[in-house]
């Protein structure tokens, strides 16, 4: 499958709401409110960071192909699903993949864990001299200290081996042959997204998927069994807390302290709807935080009611049922809300 054939059905999520490079921003994992609240709102949380070095012009690519077969329109910037794109939609690939809590920490803690194996087949072959897979000097010395802290590790492989293999025991047959291949080794030099697509004959972008489908899964499985991964589930980074943009954590220490959105917007210099995103990205993103200052329950409910009988995402839309009575910030608020708890049910 291409990866333009791929982005269809998730095009297909944001129909006649967002313009494509919505999902060009989820997909890169774009730290902005409105790429939060998009990504629960359409359910696309799953996608959320996955393909950080997507350039805009594959991107780009990808929808003018699927515009040239046909399967897709814009009208007024916004994307439509032709007949014959409705139909492929069903033919979808499917990835485990959960960008939303992994593809921050997903590429650092690969590295890491391609420059362990590496390290360790080279000393139990005798080599004590070979080109690392990576010169990021932070990798290296957090893999020195590992070896020093981590006795075992020195003198054989026999942890490791065991802990990669019940993760290799996770994944499919031709996942775990991927997986394999993109790992360096004493004997054994790790091959490329690029050469893995050529000797595969498929896109660059569906191998670095299915490689991403398979760390997920790893990062799940260890998180779910920390005790049965000693060793490899110290290669995980530290999350940020909560995944809150810099920005917007600078906000939430203010507002904790109790200060005001007036009081915040002049102390910090920002403009008023900045401040307001950082709200809307704490409700989406803390479900402990409380929207009750910023929007009764009365309307909170009346919110709800036009979101369910509309199923509307845009804005205005929702606005001007209301009456115009209602701020978007407030509006924006609820969706935030109704996104988490969607999610919450899905995964739950």
């Amino acid at each position: 499958m291409s990866f333009s054939r791929w982005l269809l059905p998730r095009l297909k999520q944001i129909e006649g709401e967002r313009t494509p490079r919505s999902v060009l921003h989820i997909l890169r994992g774009k730290k902005s409110a409105q790429t939060f609240q998009d990504s629960r709102l359409f359910r696309l949380t799953a996608f959320y960071h996955v393909l950080p070095k997507l350039s805009v012009e594959t991107f780009d690519q990808a929808i003018n192909q699927l515009k040239k077969d046909g399967l897709i329109e814009e009208q007024d910037s916004l994307v439509v699903i032709t007949e014959m794109g409705e139909q492929l939609c069903q033919d979808d690939w499917q990835f485990e993949l959960n960008g939303m809590d992994y593809g921050a920490i997903t590429r650092l803690f690969y590295i890491r864990l391609q420059l362990l194996i590496q390290s360790v087949s080279n000393l139990i072959h005798k080599q004590t001299q070979f080109f690392p897979i990576t010169d990021n000097e932070s990798v290296q010395a957090s893999i020195k200290k590992l070896f020093n802290d981590y006795d075992p590790l020195a003198q054989n492989g026999d942890v490791l081996y065991d802990e990669l293999n019940r993760l290799f025991r996770l994944l499919n047959e031709n996942e775990a042959n991927l997986m394999m291949l993109t790992i360096s080794g004493s004997d054994q030099i790790g091959l490329s997204y690029q050469q893995l697509a050529e000797k595969w004959q498929t896109d660059p972008i569906m191998i670095e998927l299915s490689v991403q489908s398979a760390l997920h899964q790893w990062l799940r499985y260890i998180s779910s069994n920390p005790d049965s991964f000693n060793l490899i589930k110290q290669l995980i980074p530290k999350q940020e807390e909560n995944r809150l943009t810099e920005s917007a954590l600078v906000t939430k220490h203010m507002y904790k302290k109790g200060m005001s959105i007036d009081q915040i917007v002049e102390k910090r210099g920002l403009k008023p709807s900045t401040i307001e995103d950082h709200i809307v990205e704490l409700a989406m993103k803390e479900y402990l935080f409380s929207i009750r200052e910023f929007i009764s329950l009365e309307d909170e409910k009346r919110i709800r009611q036009v979101l369910e009988e509309d199923t509307t995402k845009r804005l205005r839309r929702i606005k001007e049922q209301l009456d115009d009575q209602l701020s978007y910030f407030q509006i924006r608020l609820v969706i935030a809300r109704l996104g988490q708890e969607k999610e919450a049910i899905s995964n739950g």
